[in-house]
């Protein structure tokens, strides 16, 4: 059913019939990708990105400097949003277009160091990813994080395994490298592993002098960086995430997979190809893995480990820092399929696999409040009358104004104190509720993660007349009026 080819020996992509297969699939992603990109709302970060994106690049460069956030995909949105707008489609399809090039850049590489049909079934397996899926669409670097992933490797394979020696890519090597840890502070983690996979074994640094001095040239240059942003490392009991537990990293892996059944066939596929890495000649009648297997097991699953032990000091662990792990797993996977050399078992495992991956598949989760309908309700009620709005949790105001009331969203600079003179407040304790006339209707809206606090505060003094929950039942909206 599957057999190995070769890896190709030219230095650079080629046009050939196996490559618009490729683009054909891409393509295809990103027409169906961009058909459902706006259906579920803005939520979550992709506000703040929006929101921030809209300054001038001083201001915003500014800004990041303080902040967690690194700048290089806020200045690609700065100059999106000043030629498409603010609407959810234009915004969003910058996302389909960074993930859609990941997922043919990815497929290259995997077509030129394996095969076409390991290369085939990697990226079907990516696209039928749910965390692929939602990060394709989210306003938030990830997507631009996979395409540099996937480049980076590109380059490391080429200066690498076919020993190029140009100057050219020794440079775009390190450009793409610090556009990496310019996107996502944490993608270090991926730049760790792939410099482990290079120093080992270590000759490997005087071999490979493209790649050695490609390192340092990364070092020398971010390091000026790293005195500004290490003023802003997160510390436990102040940042909003906490140190996670091992039942924390089996959630977040879990997430990243999709389902649990897919990542137990994960971890087994992990553990199989290490068996085998470990084992050829005893595995030799079953399966011959091809060259770099080792590459794509590290990178799949070494940053997420690597995370996980860092975050005990600073706490720094979530699925989506080590989302571009998720490619190099379903490569493993993609790999034991093809190379398995009895057909009724690499029949077997292809179905098992692709029934798994379709079975859970869904084209819109719903992981966040839907503003939309929020803004939508309280826009009819604030018709028949006016009303004070409080929002909790507190960052949650620029996703409710995205919607509710545009032309606020889009005056960044004024924003905060026109939401108070139209009677909107961000609550974040007892100190932030405004004074309230005891004839006032109130409309308090809460986002999915915060308890009843303010309401249980305002019901002392009010009643409430009506309530109303969004369809997927993340966040709520209370009206009180009647005082007591």
């Amino acid at each position: 059913m599957f057999t190995n080819t070769k890896p190709q020996t030219s230095m650079l992509p080629t046009f050939n019939k196996s490559t618009w297969i490729l683009v054909i699939i891409s393509t295809s992603t990103f027409i169906i990708s961009a058909l459902f990109c706006d259906l579920r709302p803005l939520s979550g970060d992709e506000a703040f990105s929006v929101f921030y994106a809209q300054q001038t690049l001083p201001e915003l460069i500014a800004c990041l400097k303080n902040d967690q956030n690194p700048p290089l995909y806020f200045i690609a949105l700065h100059y999106w949003i000043k030629a498409t707008g603010i609407d959810l489609f234009s915004i969003r399809i910058l996302s389909v277009i960074f993930s859609t090039a990941a997922l043919f850049v990815f497929g290259m590489l995997i077509k030129k160091i394996m095969s076409l049909r390991i290369a085939i079934l990697s990226m079907l397996l990516l696209i039928l990813s749910n965390a692929f899926l939602y990060y394709s669409h989210e306003v938030r670097c990830f997507s631009l994080l996979l395409l540099l992933t996937g480049c980076s490797s590109y380059c490391f394979y080429l200066l690498y395994e076919e020993q190029n020696k140009s100057k050219g890519l020794v440079v775009l090597f390190t450009i793409i490298n610090l556009s990496l840890v310019f996107t996502h502070y944490l993608a270090l983690f991926f730049i760790i592993v792939q410099g482990i996979y290079f120093i080992i074994p270590l000759k490997n640094l005087l071999r490979y002098k493209g790649i050695t001095i490609s390192y340092i040239c990364f070092v020398v240059l971010f390091f000026p960086w790293y005195l500004i942003i290490s003023q802003n490392v997160p510390v436990a009991g102040v940042f909003w995430l906490k140190s996670p537990t091992v039942d924390n990293y089996y959630y977040e892996s879990v997430y990243l997979a999709g389902s649990k059944p897919i990542y137990f066939l994960l971890l087994i596929a992990a553990t199989f190809t290490t068996l085998v890495l470990i084992k050829k000649t005893s595995f030799k009648s079953i399966i011959e893995l091809p060259r770099w297997t080792s590459y794509f097991l590290l990178i799949g699953f070494l940053p997420g480990v690597l995370l996980f032990f860092t975050a005990q000091i600073t706490p720094v662990f979530l699925m989506r820092y080590y989302l571009y792990s998720l490619f190099p797993m379903l490569v493993i996977i993609a790999i034991i399929i093809v190379e398995l050399k009895n057909i009724k078992v690499q029949i077997g495992a292809l179905v098992l696999v692709l029934s798994a991956f379709i079975l859970n598949f869904t084209i819109s989760p719903n992981k966040e409040e839907n503003w939309k309908a929020i803004a939508d309700y309280v826009s009819e009620q604030t018709k028949k009358s006016s009303a004070t709005i409080i929002i909790d949790a507190e960052y949650k105001m620029r996703d409710f104004i995205y919607y509710y009331d545009r032309p606020v969203f889009e005056d960044y600079l004024h924003m905060d104190s026109i939401v108070r003179t139209k009677k909107m407040h961000p609550y974040s304790g007892v100190t932030s509720l405004p004074m309230l006339n005891k004839n006032d209707t109130i409309i308090v809206i809460l986002s999915h993660n915060k308890n009843n606090e303010v309401l249980e505060l305002l019901q002392k003094s009010y009643s409430v007349s009506t309530e109303f929950n969004p369809p997927n039942n993340r966040g709520s909206v209370t009206i009180l009026s009647n005082p007591r």
